[in-house]
């Protein structure tokens, strides 16, 4: 997972700090297992757009459809 510094505070306080990785450009690289589940779904959308998700493939693409569920479900 790539997190944007905007949620820096929030990434050092939910994750190991053996798991962060600062880059040159202030986000955060968490290296971290889920299970692929409705909680991981729910869970990472919290973070919005500050958050990438890099691998695996699958729960990206689960991601983007979730949200363009809601995406959709919201467009007027």
């Amino acid at each position: 997972l790539r997190f944007s510094s905007a949620v820096a505070f929030r990434v050092y306080d939910e994750f190991e700090r053996k798991q962060i990785r600062r880059q040159p450009d202030g986000s955060l690289l968490v290296d971290v297992d889920f299970p692929l589940d409705c909680w991981v779904a729910g869970y990472l959308l919290s973070f919005g757009t500050e958050i990438e998700i890099l691998e695996p493939r699958e729960l990206r693409r689960q991601m983007a459809a979730c949200a363009k569920k809601i995406y959709e479900h919201h467009e007027t």
